[in-house]
């Protein structure tokens, strides 16, 4: 999923950005302790994880299509970069 906006100079949010924001800051609003302490812990650190795992999906699904663009070109006679 692309982050770019089409209108130049504005950054698209991301679907779930809201969704992180917001389980981050419940920690700021809430002075938990015992059991509500370790359940935002462990909510927190579920949605860093998949943060985490979203960014590394995205980095790997661009480098992907950045090698199939250079075979694509390489095939056209259109790449001129290292073999």
């Amino acid at each position: 999923m692309s982050l770019r906006s089409t209108t130049p100079g504005t950054a698209r949010q991301h679907p779930y950005s809201e969704l992180f924001r917001s389980a981050f800051q419940l920690q700021a609003k809430t002075d938990a302790d015992g059991v509500a302490k370790i359940v935002l812990e462990s909510i927190q650190e579920m949605l860093l994880k998949l943060a985490l795992q979203m960014a590394r999906d995205d980095f790997e699904d661009r480098r992907e299509r950045q090698r199939q663009g250079i075979e694509l070109a390489k095939a056209g006679g259109k790449y001129a970069g290292p073999s």
